[in-house]
This record gives structure tokens, sequence and C-alpha cells, in this order.
């Protein structure tokens, strides 16, 4: 486990090391991990207390394993200012961000498809959005992990919004274009949601399709 003054700052330690035109952070594995007969497999490794946390040994540096698009947002802050930027700041950040991306789907959504849905029952729902899970957990343990979903969250359905606003009246190519970043970008924070990104590019190319004039050049 990482001693307790060196949490929350794994993206801060990749940030540091793509300052430095590097990948790996600066952490160092630790005699006892290198030592091990193999340190590359859990079974019959002996303990050891070191500052590893979320990392990778490989060729006796340490890679954070987690996307790199919430370093790579902070690396110049850091560099020009020299302020750490802490994973828990990323993770308020971020589900800032989600819960104002939230609630503009809801309301665009309402405007859309059901204005007979009074704005009472709206605004009900932006507040329940503001405490489902996993924020209150992630805002109360906000490490690398938390830092990941929170941001592959935010541009997950900040390019679901941005998708949706550009089929309003006729395709917006620029709207289509920020969706289209910010799916990258959510893949980029967590992998995982690949599938989702997958899903929803598909779900895009259809709609462009389905509102092309016939026949389709």
């Amino acid at each position: 486990l990482a001693n307790p003054h060196r949490m929350f700052l794994g993206q801060t330690q990749l940030a540091d090391a793509f300052a430095k035109a590097q990948l790996h952070v600066d952490a160092l594995p630790g005699e006892a991990l290198l030592n091990a007969e193999d340190p590359y497999s859990s079974n019959n490794r002996p303990a050891f207390d070191d500052e590893i946390w979320d990392l990778s040994l490989y060729k006796e540096k340490l890679y954070l394993y987690w996307g790199p698009v919430p370093a790579l947002l902070i690396a110049p802050i850091q560099f020009f200012t020299g302020i750490e930027v802490t994973d828990i700041f990323l993770v308020y950040f971020f589900f800032c961000g989600l819960l104002i991306v939230n609630s503009l789907l809801i309301l665009n959504i309402r405007r859309l498809f059901f204005p007979e849905i009074s704005a009472k029952t709206a605004l009900v729902s932006i507040f329940l959005l503001g405490f489902i899970l996993p924020i209150p957990w992630s805002l109360n343990k906000p490490d690398v992990y938390e830092a990941a979903i929170s941001a592959g969250q935010f541009f997950l359905l900040g390019g679901m919004y941005f998708a949706i606003c550009a089929f309003d009246n006729r395709i917006n190519k620029w709207l289509l274009f920020f969706s289209g970043l910010f799916f990258a970008c959510s893949v980029g924070s967590r992998a995982i949601n690949f599938f989702s990104v997958l899903f929803l590019t598909l779900l895009i190319l259809y709609w462009i399709l389905k509102n092309q004039p016939k026949p389709i050049n």
C-alpha cells in the first residue's frame, strides 16, 4: 500500500512524467520488490512496504495503468506553475462537469422529446443525478481510480450531449467533432468505456445515414 502522504498523486506523478517526456513515473519500485524471485507475479512474492499504488512494474520502472487524459490536461498547469494538481481536485472538477453535462442532457431531452414533463420534475431529476452512485463514494475516496472514473464519465456523457445537439435541426459537423473528441477522451481516461463509445458511435452513424437524402451519396 502507498504511504498516506503519497496517495492521491497518481495523475500528478504521470503529469510530471509527461512534462519530462517520459512515460514512467519517478517513483522507485523499491529493493524488496526488485529482489523478489519473480517481481511480476504475486504468487510467493514476499510482502513489501513501498509507495506503489495503481502502478505496474516493467524493466525496473513503474507505469500508471490508468488512462493518460487527466494527466495530459494537468501537465501544462503543473509545468508552468509548479503547483501539484492532485487526484482530489481532478475528481471534484470532473464530477462538477458531469453534473453540468447531465443537467444539460436532461433539459435538452425534455425540450426535444418530453415537453409535457414539468420543469419541477426535471429539476428533481437533476438533484438526484448529483447524488447518484458512485459519485458520493468517489468523492469520499478521491484517488487515481476515481479520477479515471470521473473523467471517463464526464467525457462520455459530454460526447452524448454534443451528439444530441448535433441533430437538433440539421447535422452540425462542429458539434459532431466535439462529440467525437469527448468520446476519444473518455476512452483515453478509462479504456473500458470503449464499448460504450463503440455503441454510441454506431448509433450516431445510423442517425447520420437516416438524415441523408436518398439515395445516399
